[in-house]
């Protein structure tokens, strides 16, 4: 049976999905493709699709891809939101996730969200830090790595990357070498934090202008 999305406002909205409350249980969301993006993937890899079973869905194929590969690997995965299973919607296949909350029950803050407000404090800094010494080290493909791709989970008190997994849609040399791999992920390591600080500085900036 297809759950319905459809009449439901969506959570939240990326380039690729829109997240939606599981219309189940509370604890879910559910992420599902925008047609839009699979526009914009078929016209910018229409070369590759002739050889894919199921070009549509190439990133999500990939992003499972990455969450079997860290548990057959053993790493860690509480960096990583919990893909729990594909649900059929009237808005097409979704994948079905744990949700990152607040403990009032609503959807946690992104980094971004929380450097915007001035909520980001030692606790957080501290949080980065363990994250960015797991990007160094994982095998794991990021492909998008910025503010609003990381939420702070207050329970756990860690950020969780919750998209941005797997490689390019088209062909990526990242999952044919763990080396190469491994250095793209320190680069992006390295650009969270330089992101991270030029976002301290723009509050900075805005609250000197505002005094």
């Amino acid at each position: 049976m297809k759950l319905t999305l459809s009449t439901q406002k969506p959570l939240a909205s990326g380039g690729e999905k829109n997240v939606y409350q599981h219309s189940e249980m509370d604890e879910l969301l559910i992420k599902v493709w925008r047609p839009r993006y699979f526009e914009k993937l078929e016209r910018k890899n229409s070369f590759y699709n002739l050889f894919r079973r199921l070009p549509k869905y190439t990133g999500c194929l990939k992003e499972l891809s990455e969450h079997l590969y860290v548990r057959e690997w053993g790493e860690d995965t509480r960096f990583v939101q919990n893909i729990v299973g594909i649900a059929d919607t009237d808005l097409g296949v979704g994948l079905v996730v744990e949700k990152v909350a607040r403990g009032s029950g609503e959807l946690a803050q992104s980094l971004n969200e929380l450097l915007y407000t001035g909520s980001y404090n030692e606790v957080h800094e501290k949080a980065v830090a363990e994250l960015v010494s797991w990007l160094r080290s994982t095998g794991l493909i990021i492909r998008d790595l910025n503010l609003r791709n990381l939420v702070w989970d207050e329970l756990g008190n860690r950020f969780v990357i919750i998209d941005g997994l797997g490689g390019r849609a088209g062909f990526s040399f990242r999952s044919l070498c763990r080396w190469y791999n491994k250095r793209s992920n320190n680069k992006r390591a390295n650009k969270l934090l330089v992101r991270i600080e030029r976002a301290k500085k723009r509050r900075e900036d805005a609250l000197r202008k505002a005094e």
